[in-house]
């Protein structure tokens, strides 16, 4: 939808639209010579377009779909158990997804309950990695499935950045304060975060991952020592620090860098070599959206 040029005049995307995963799902299905699917799609914005740009891409390459079906956002346990007996009783065991995670999990849910195995899954890049189905009680149902996922990329400095990020520079961020309680199982009192303000900064920090990072909050026990503020991040087994999965946080730099050089181009721009009318250039000081985006 946003595509549309006539109403999203100056949108520009990092990435690629879903009308490409829909594409590359026929041409996976395709390409394992698979001809008889079934299809869900989230009943939304996202999931009726993918799963329509699906079906006409299968149609092309002679896939024939035995099933296609709305998973809708409000679904009722007696709809999420009529959805489960149509994938129960299809023959297809090729199954193509258009969804988000939270809402095809109580689906999965009811398919694990049932045990329906042996379908293999084609995932929409919404729900590909989604922590809320890859779990290992599920992976005897949606285990080897295929999905699309974002183009994943190193941010420069960000590793080094994440490293110095610390409680006592963050000490009213209460997300930067439970990573490092849960990361060295401490916890910390009113009276150590107020000293930790008043004193030098320490070298050690804390990296928090992409997407995923969320924690449910724990009970304080008295079992918990007080963290210090000299715990060392570096030194321990922890995936913050992994930062080659950054998917949309790299869209996210690529999206804001695209933006910052087109307006430096614009402040650079020389008068008569400009790529405007006459070799003009945009006003920095009035710049419109639709110039940063020719630019």
């Amino acid at each position: 939808l946003l595509s549309n040029k006539n109403e999203y005049k100056a949108f520009l995307r990092t990435i690629p639209n879903d009308e490409q995963q829909a594409t590359a799902m026929a041409e996976i299905i395709e390409h394992f010579q698979w001809n008889w699917v079934g299809t869900l799609a989230a009943d939304d914005d996202y999931g009726r377009p993918g799963i329509e740009k699906f079906r006409e891409e299968a149609e092309e390459r002679d896939i024939c779909i035995d099933f296609s079906e709305m998973i809708s956002q409000y679904h009722t346990q007696k709809e999420v158990e009529i959805l489960a007996d149509i994938i129960q009783n299809s023959s297809a065991k090729v199954i193509v997804v258009f969804s988000n995670g939270p809402d095809l999990k109580p689906l999965i849910q009811e398919i694990v309950r049932r045990n329906i195995t042996g379908r293999i899954w084609l995932a929409s890049e919404a729900w590909a990695s989604s922590s809320l189905i890859a779990k290992p009680e599920y992976f005897h149902v949606v285990g080897g499935t295929i999905g699309f996922a974002l183009r994943a990329g190193r941010i420069p400095g960000f590793h080094e950045f994440l490293k110095k990020v610390h409680p006592s520079r963050s000490s009213d961020n209460g997300f930067v304060k439970e990573f490092w309680e849960e990361t060295f199982n401490c916890y910390f009192t009113e009276e150590s975060l107020t000293q930790l303000k008043n004193s030098k900064t320490p070298t050690h920090g804390l990296a928090m991952q992409d997407g995923n990072a969320k924690m449910e909050h724990s009970m304080r026990t008295r079992a918990r020592p007080p963290c210090t503020g000299e715990e060392n991040i570096t030194s321990v087994e922890t995936p913050y620090l992994d930062y080659t999965h950054l998917r949309i946080s790299y869209n996210v730099y690529v999206a804001v860098y695209s933006i910052a050089h087109a307006l430096q181009d614009i402040y650079d721009c020389k008068p008569g070599k400009g790529i405007f009318e006459n070799g003009s250039c945009a006003d920095i000081k009035k710049v419109e959206a639709w110039q940063v985006k020719k630019i």
